[in-house]
């Protein structure tokens, strides 16, 4: 990141506008010291004109046209007197036009492409800047995309790019005007798992943020875009920047561009088509793109930003070993030993650490320590483990920094959606420092206040609407398994919301998976209901929200990452970034906002909402607040359906309860009063080493022979075991529905939570007695008696049911006009609110360790 000149900050004190970042500055900035500007004729010119002129004075690779010769021509300015926005020059001259015939697609059959060499004889350049202004005919039809200018190497290949065989680097618009940058370059460090990253199947193309900036037709857009090669070349430090109309829109700062120092920059790569490699890519009608104004900077300056080594495939399973113990590491780079020499040793003093002794001499080794890439869920992916990272609340800090400096026109509408857990974890909190109890509904209130007034969120919402949805779409997937009950694999339906449970079932036990419910979780079901129905009530399209979800566990972050939950048409994700209850107080604390400070109104009762006609948006105000769902702080799934079963059975049912192993695995029977013949058998099974239980009883009941692991090997031994009797002499019923969640404790105990302190000392340094204040002392995560504490929290919310099911029935008719119930088919053939799993295979199960 460079600092903005002085001149730049001061003007913007003084005046309303955002930061503007001219070529010029960027030059200064980055040491491009070379520049030129491309000539244009003083006349129009037709066809051959306008080639002879691009040959004998652009500096043509070869002294010609690659494709589209016939296809450009210098017309007037379509657009005169109009200067792009942040643009200080004005042509009156004439531009570039490129035509488009109706049908064309890729290189060959419309647009045009050519090679400029500038200055090829001495043009060892390791850094360039590209600025153009490019126009689009009015109502310009963006159908699935194109490509615009950009930059390559004088070795350009069309070969999939390995770093050897050059690269390139253009822009590309999109449906409905959204712009890109598209590389052809390598995808190390597995890069291809960042949320702002897209990777083509056949490895050639790289598209970069997305949806970033927007195009608009019937205007000039100004872009520029600045490459910075990376220094080493076995070093991800490459630097690619884009700034749309003086404002930047992209910045992907960890490239791996070159593999070898042969490579250079070489010049502008003005390449222009709709594609795409195949005819629906085509534009149904002749339309056209014009350019001016295009002007190129160079130095020999690499990227000197830090970066890592680049590393071989990263589709590997981090594995702990049999006690999930991480072997001890050196910082220090161990000096390679000469055959023969004497072997070292590693000694363990009486206090447990670890020294490495060679010839009477001893060096300590760091401690080893288990992050949450070692074992969350047990068996993630290292690119997991980078989707992981790179969300976060620098993330989303950073988004909205950069989303208040676009034009109005440009920016996102971000929207924050919190968990109920997140809100109890964060009352029970406050409540612990300033000893005034304070409920989630107060601290939702002052939450939303930090996040609209504070960080500039246009819509801050709890997720209980978005679970009463899931319940609704739970129940019917439950009600058609029953109905369909002979079928293996129906019963019993296994709970979905959990994506810890998700990840393990989907690596250790895919015979699990026909189980689970297909139903999304809450999160995503409020993701489908941001994007697709709130946008439309605000007149936004799906990639003109930007939505932020606060969840209490880490691997909510998987899941809003699986290509699932991948909007393709606009290129947005559901949910673009998750964060923790952790971190989220970690933005207040940056932003020095005190949460213990009540908020005008926070004391107010829900407002009172009137669903008898459709709404016309959605707000706070139109939305329930914090609804209540009686059962379980996880979700309530089990209670659910027990309430519906016991609410349309034509006997009356009495329910018992059962506690299995401990509080966490507890099994819960219907049984008709009238001959105490059991109709539902369900479970509550939260944390990993109940679940194995679990999946060894389903795996048993059902003849289905467990995957490897600790639960498969022994699932062999008991399958040939005779279903238990009762006292009665009648079989025991088998499950019918199972609520899952990895943590113990369930979703209030989630590894994002907050930790109660354990300083026996105060900010100052004073001893404090934290015990007689409500925090517990040494506290960690899993404490049952804070879990417990967070329990109590998140029922201390006055009963808010609401009358929901109306609204539901509004969202729907939106969403599906066809529809005639809850998660019926869309247009384009795939439930709204419904997903699918698929096993992933590796030879390495992650969670074959006792727990």
């Amino acid at each position: 990141m460079f600092l903005l000149p002085a001149a730049i900050l001061a003007a913007a004190s003084t005046l309303d506008l955002v930061y503007a970042v001219t070529p010029e500055d960027l030059a200064a900035t980055y040491g491009l010291t070379t520049s030129t500007i491309l000539p244009f004729p003083a006349a129009t010119q037709a066809a051959a004109e306008s080639q002879a002129l691009l040959a004998s004075q652009w500096g043509l690779s070869r002294g010609r046209i690659q494709n589209g010769g016939a296809d450009l021509a210098f017309v007037d300015d379509p657009f005169p007197n109009n200067p792009a926005p942040g643009s200080t020059t004005n042509t009156s001259g004439p531009v570039l036009q490129i035509t488009y015939p109706a049908g064309s697609f890729s290189g060959d059959t419309g647009g045009a492409q050519f090679y400029n060499l500038w200055n090829a004889s001495d043009g060892n350049f390791q850094s360039m800047m590209l600025r153009y202004e490019v126009a689009f005919d009015e109502n310009f039809d963006w159908r699935k995309g194109g490509k615009l200018p950009g930059k390559f190497c004088a070795r350009f290949s069309s070969n999939a790019a390995d770093g050897t065989s050059c690269f390139s680097a253009r822009l590309m618009w999109r449906p409905n005007g959204a712009g890109e940058a598209y590389t052809y370059t390598p995808t190390p460090n597995n890069i291809c798992s960042d949320t702002k990253v897209e990777c083509s199947s056949d490895a050639f193309g790289t598209s970069l943020s997305r949806g970033s900036f927007t195009f608009h037709s019937g205007e000039w857009n100004h872009v520029v875009m600045l490459i910075q090669l990376n220094n080493p070349v076995d070093t991800a430090n490459g630097n690619l920047e884009v700034y749309f109309n003086n404002v930047k829109a992209l910045q992907q700062s960890d490239m791996q561009i070159r593999a070898t120092s042969n490579l250079t920059i070489n010049g502008m790569y003005f390449s222009t088509f709709f594609g795409g490699a195949d005819d629906s890519w085509a534009t149904p009608n002749t339309v056209h793109t014009y350019f001016r104004n295009i002007e190129l900077w160079a130095g020999s300056n690499p990227s000197n930003l830090t970066g890592a080594h680049t590393l071989a495939d990263l589709n590997d399973f981090i594995s702990p070993s049999q006690a999930c113990i991480k072997p001890v590491e050196q910082l220090d780079k161990p000096i390679e030993k000469l055959p023969g020499e004497a072997a070292t040793a590693i000694h363990v003093d009486s206090g447990g650490s670890y020294y490495e002794v060679a010839s009477g001499s001893g060096k300590k080794l760091e401690p080893a320590q288990i992050s949450l890439n070692d074992c969350l869920a047990g068996c993630i992916t290292s690119a997991e483990s980078v989707l992981i990272t790179l969300q976060s609340h620098t993330e989303v800090l950073s988004f909205l920094d950069s989303n208040a400096l676009l034009p109005p026109s440009s920016r996102k509408t971000p929207v924050i959606s919190i968990a109920p857990q997140s809100l109890a974890s964060l009352a029970t909190a406050i409540t612990s420092r300033s000893g005034v109890p304070t409920t989630p509904r107060q601290i939702l209130r002052r939450v939303r206040h930090f996040c609209e007034s504070e960080l500039g969120f246009a819509h801050t919402f709890d997720t209980t609407f978005a679970r009463h949805v899931a319940h609704a779409e739970h129940l019917k997937e439950f009600e058609e398994r029953r109905a369909d009950a002979g079928t293996p694999g129906k019963l019993p339906m296994l709970a979905s919301a959990c994506p810890g449970w998700i990840c393990y079932a989907e690596k250790a036990h895919s015979e699990m998976l026909p189980f689970i419910s297909t139903t999304k979780s809450p999160q995503q079901i409020m993701g489908t209901l941001v994007k697709n129905w709130m946008g439309q009530l605000w007149n936004l399209l799906p990639n003109q929200v930007y939505h932020v979800s606060v969840m209490p566990c880490y691997d909510k972050k998987l899941e809003a990452s699986r290509s699932d939950f991948y909007n393709e048409l606009y290129a947005t994700r559901d949910v673009d970034c998750v964060i923790t209850t952790g971190e989220l107080e970690l933005i207040m604390q940056e932003k020095g906002w005190d949460l213990t400070i009540p908020v005008e109104g926070e004391l107010d009762l829900p407002p009172s909402l009137d669903w008898s006609t459709k709404p016309h948006s959605i707000s706070f105000s139109t939305l329930p607040e914090l609804m209540t769902h009686p059962g379980s702080s996880s979700g309530s799934y089990l209670q659910s359906i027990i309430s519906h079963l016991m609410a349309t059975s034509g006997s009356s049912l009495s329910l018992s309860v059962k506690t299995m192993r401990n509080s966490d695995y507890e099994e819960y029977t219907l049984c008709r009063d009238s001959d105490q013949v059991p109709v539902f058998k369900g479970a509550k099974c939260y944390g990993f080493r109940n679940l194995q239980n679990v999946v060894r009883k389903v795996g048993r009941e059902r003849g289905v022979q467990v995957g490897s692991g600790a639960a498969g090997r022994l699932a062999g031994r008991s399958s040939a075991r005779r279903t238990k009797r009762s006292e009665e002499g009648q079989a025991d019923r088998n499950y019918d529905y199972i609520e899952v969640m990895a943590c113990p404790g369930g979703c209030v105990n989630g590894g994002g939570q907050l930790k109660p302190l354990s300083r026996s000392d105060d900010a100052e340094g004073y001893a404090r007695d934290w015990e007689e204040q409500g925090v517990l002392a040494n506290a960690k995560w899993g404490d049952k008696e804070w879990t417990k504490k967070v329990e109590e929290s998140y029922w201390a919310v006055e009963a808010a049911r609401y009358e929901a099911d109306r609204l539901l029935q509004w969202a729907l008719d939106d969403l599906c006009p066809t529809d005639e119930g809850v998660g019926d088919v869309d247009d384009g053939g795939q439930t709204i609110f419904r997903t699918s799993y698929r096993a992933v295979e590796s030879d390495i199960v992650g969670l074959s360790v006792k727990w």
